[in-house]
């Protein structure tokens, strides 16, 4: 992966370099890129391009279709600063999945059990304690859409 290619993940992938702090070279590079197959848009960043591609699009003939035009992107140094607002990647070496994956089951199987246990103690009738399983429940739901979507 090149150096400057920060993530590629599905249909996006944001490049970042310290040529495209450069007003002039940041609307060129958007210009060669609009005129390019595979790319659905482009969102310019903080010395970066994020660019959403299309099914058919292929990162490795954007990247050199731009390392053609900039010959810089190869021998200038990145630009590692994240944006603002922006959690710099975590290094994929030091991040356990199958931790992260037990996390977000344990998450998942809470958020089910005090919504089931709402629906189950509305039906018996205890209505006192299925007002409080129903707001452990909300809270919960709140907590995954936030993690899991970024709003509510």
């Amino acid at each position: 992966m090149r150096s400057y290619l920060v993530h590629a993940a599905g249909e996006r992938a944001r490049i970042r370099h310290c040529v495209f702090a450069q007003a002039g070279k940041k609307q060129q590079a958007m210009e060669i890129l609009k005129k390019m197959e595979g790319i659905a848009g482009i969102r310019p960043g903080m010395n970066s391009l994020l660019i959403f591609l299309e099914p058919e699009g292929n990162i490795e003939a954007i990247c050199g279709k731009l390392e053609q035009a900039f010959p810089e992107l190869a021998s200038c140094e990145t630009d590692s600063r994240p944006q603002a607002g922006m959690k710099k990647a975590a290094d994929p070496k030091k991040t356990d999945p199958q931790a992260k994956n037990a996390k977000r089951r344990l998450e998942l199987k809470t958020l089910l059990a005090s919504g089931a246990a709402t629906v189950g103690l509305a039906i018996v009738g205890l209505h006192h304690v299925h007002a409080l399983a129903g707001g452990v429940f909300t809270l919960f739901a709140i907590q995954h859409i936030w993690q899991r979507h970024g709003r509510i």
